[in-house]
């Protein structure tokens, strides 16, 4: 009969079962990116002039159409008709958590902002925007839509306006996916209407089942340590 030499570090259970514990402990499953849709029912309008006319523009998108916490990568806007950008067209794309909800914003638009407010993107458009085609931002927001809804706020911080019209949903059309408020010469003063709003898209990563660090957690350090006890006592048996 052959005898097969097990590595050595499988002589010891006990260290082979911490670091296993340790290793297992420091890893989370992380789930593959997907697409959110938010077109209310389908019904979608053209011709919303949202960057071409607009200098603040909020939209509010019910937590429902999020099955879970997510990390946002980016947020588009569905073009109706091809455009062209103002010049130096800058805007600046900002998340928050509200508990208002949809069809509850108000129109003096600093009063919507909600909790964990962060800055999305700031960025620059230039030359053109083909006709039924997504453009928006891009950056990386956390969201738990078990803490509220999500709020937007686009605004035109330099240049000219511009752009593409976009599709949207005329009031009562939304699905009750969201509502939104804007302002075309203000930044404070504007108009909320109700169940009313542009088609979206994000492109969102779940958060990990277990996002933790890829460290030993402190529960698995006692586990780490009795291995290694394990080890020097049958290091010094053999030694007898």
């Amino acid at each position: 009969m052959r005898l097969i030499m097990l590595p050595r570090f499988l002589r010891f259970p006990a260290l082979t079962l911490a670091l296993a514990a340790a290793t297992a402990a420091g890893h989370g499953t992380t789930a593959a990116a997907a697409t959110v849709i938010a077109d209310g029912s389908g019904h979608m309008t053209a011709g919303d002039c949202t960057f071409a006319c607009v200098l603040r523009y909020q939209q509010v998108y019910t937590s429902d159409i999020f099955s879970g916490p997510v990390t946002i990568d980016s947020i588009d806007f569905l073009s109706s008709s091809a455009g062209y950008w103002g010049r130096e067209a800058q805007y600046e794309a900002r998340f928050s958590v509200v508990s208002n909800g949809v069809n509850a914003l108000s129109a003096q638009l600093d009063e919507n902002i909600g909790a964990q407010e962060a800055r999305f993107e700031l960025r620059g458009f230039t030359g053109s925007v083909l006709a039924d085609s997504y453009f928006g931002f891009s950056g990386s927001y956390v969201y738990d839509p078990s803490q509220g809804d999500l709020l937007v706020d686009i605004v035109r911080v330099r240049g000219m306006p511009g752009g593409p019209d976009v599709y949207y949903n005329i009031a009562g059309d939304t699905g009750q996916e969201y509502s939104r408020a804007y302002s075309i010469s203000s930044l404070t003063d504007g108009y909320a209407g109700p169940l009313y709003g542009n088609v979206t898209r994000f492109m969102v990563t779940p958060l990990p089942v277990d996002p933790v660090p890829n460290v030993p957690l402190p529960a698995s350090l006692p586990l780490l340590a009795l291995g290694l006890g394990s080890m020097c006592v049958l290091r010094r048996r053999q030694r007898r």
